[in-house]
């Protein structure tokens, strides 16, 4: 429980247990490292039966935490999720670097502060064809302003554009958000309102009045997406891109715009400040092979990150000033 009462969802005892036994000392500001991203195999990988069940046990250990408290580190897991078999050197590679994302964040939690509007809200996202092969959906439901459900995971049909990719990933969302609608229902809870959240203008088009003979093969998707959005229960809207909450789902971002979602998906909500300070103050404690500052050395460099911080403060406010 939080200072004002609302509930903490978090996993901080299977996560510190996780990293005392993969003994993780390390550690990251992003849980997947761009260059990953690839379906490209090499010739002379490893893939022994003892390498393949290592990969795999490290994936369930991850999908524990990404299924359940952790969507800031759902791409990386399904990225890990698709090597095991087939590079299970590279799954393990992006497994450790998850762990010491982790422990960089262990602290972080769900604050789960409802709202008073009893309204289902999809956000959906797609990266077309990151790797060259199939795209990737992202999908995000919250309740009430509370995140309940993501997804993150490969497509089922190859996408040609950009603008499939993103209806794909809206159908399959609307499907998952139409399940949430019918749990919620049979539980005597009827949602005022289900909002679908799109970024990219082609697909709502299509959704909405239907596509072009260049997307014969998705009419299915497009005549049943069109049924839900011209219901008086759903309602499809555009979501400009820096406030789309699936972004994170389906491609690596930097540190700064995951620390965003993250305060956006109501993480460590009025901590995340202090938090970055911690997550610096950790790695600069790695950087030099200690497991610890010194007392005076945490002094110093919180009064230089305190001070950092004035500065830029004073610096936003001179500029909004000039704007004005």
């Amino acid at each position: 429980m939080t200072e004002s009462g609302n509930l903490k969802i978090a996993q901080p005892g299977y996560i510190d247990e996780l990293l005392r036994k993969r003994q993780v000392t390390g550690f990251s500001k992003v849980p997947f490292m761009k260059e990953w991203a690839t379906d490209e195999i090499p010739g002379n990988v490893d893939t022994s039966p003892e390498l393949i069940k290592e990969a795999q046990q490290r994936c369930g250990e991850i999908l524990w935490t990404t299924q359940r408290t952790r969507p800031d580190a759902a791409y990386a897991a399904m990225m890990m999720a698709r090597l095991t078999t087939r590079w299970p050197e590279r799954a393990i590679q992006i497994a450790k670097k998850i762990l010491c994302y982790y422990n960089a964040t262990k602290d972080a939690a769900f604050v789960v502060e409802p709202q008073q509007e009893a309204k289902l809200v999809l956000y959906t996202d797609a990266s077309h064809s990151p790797a060259g092969t199939k795209s990737i959906s992202g999908s995000l439901v919250l309740w009430k302003g509370v995140t309940i459900c993501w997804r993150a995971a490969d497509q089922s049909l190859t996408a040609l554009s950009s603008a499939e990719a993103e209806l794909i990933a809206l159908s399959e969302g609307a499907q998952l958000l139409t399940s949430i609608k019918t749990t919620l229902e049979d539980m005597g809870i009827q949602p005022e309102m289900c909002e679908l959240r799109v970024d990219a203008t082609a697909a709502i088009a299509v959704a909405s009045s239907g596509g072009s003979w260049r997307t014969r093969h998705l009419r299915p998707r497009e005549h049943w997406l069109s049924e839900l959005v011209n219901s008086d229960e759903y309602q499809l809207m555009h979501q400009p891109g820096l406030h789309q909450l699936a972004d994170g789902l389906t491609k690596q971002l930097t540190s700064e715009r995951v620390w965003k979602l993250m305060e956006a998906w109501n993480f460590f909500k009025g901590n995340s400040s202090e938090m970055k300070k911690a997550i610096k103050l950790k790695m600069l404690s790695s950087s030099t092979g200690k497991q610890k500052l010194s007392k005076s050395e945490g002094k110093e460099l919180f009064i230089v990150y305190t001070t950092g911080a004035i500065i830029q403060q004073m610096a936003e406010a001179h500029l909004e000033g000039f704007m004005g």
